[in-house]
């Protein structure tokens, strides 16, 4: 029977630190004129969603990948960590204005959104997290997602006296056309519509 030796570092989690670290590094240093820097941190943190996804499935299967081999297998717990911390940097790369947000230290509402097309719209409120010694260095950032299906868009739809057409519209002009943001009472499709405006 062959031993795994203790306390050393396995070569895929080192791997998975540095993409980790390249793609937070990648995300604090982008700006809105340069969008590179934010493109490669989103690959580098779809990069270890992948591995960690290969890694669970192996586990699921029974058939733990590396093992009997030179390296040492990372532990499921490890691979389930990663995932995390890759969808944890996925969700930080793609907002546009995190490094601004970091930089400046304060606290930013996202209006209403989609992070992808044909998803639901959202809205969310981004809170640096800071530290030091001095409180002033940006050391994280905590996003609210605000699900505007759970208390808002009831809200507005209920109407203080029985009406069959009466209903309360929130519209954000883009450009030369009208967008409304919720649901239209007589147009039960889900998110927004673009209408002309007159």
């Amino acid at each position: 029977m062959k031993v795994i030796p203790l306390n050393h570092s396995l070569p895929m989690t080192a791997f998975c630190f540095v993409l980790a670290g390249f793609s937070f590094l990648a995300t604090l240093s982008s700006t809105s004129k340069s969008p590179r820097r934010t493109i490669a941190a989103f690959w580098l943190a779809c990069l270890i969603i992948l591995i960690s996804l290969v890694l669970l499935i192996a586990y699921l299967l029974g058939t733990p990948l590396l093992y009997g081999g030179v390296f040492i297998p990372p532990a499921l717990s490890t691979s389930l960590a990663f995932m995390a911390v890759g969808t944890a940097l996925l969700v930080f790369a793609g907002h546009q204005n995190t490094s601004e947000i970091l930089r400046s230290g304060q606290v930013d509402f996202l209006d209403f959104h989609r992070d992808v097309p044909d998803r639901p719209i959202h809205l969310a409120v981004l809170v640096p997290i800071l530290g030091g010694q001095d409180g002033s260095r940006a050391i994280g950032l905590l996003v609210l997602r605000i699900d505007p299906e759970k208390y808002l868009y009831p809200l507005i739809n209920r109407w203080p006296t029985p009406s069959q057409t009466a209903e309360t519209l929130i519209i954000r002009r883009d450009g030369n056309d009208a967008l409304f943001l919720n649901e239209l009472r007589f147009q039960k499709k889900h998110g927004a519509k673009s209408a002309k405006f007159t």
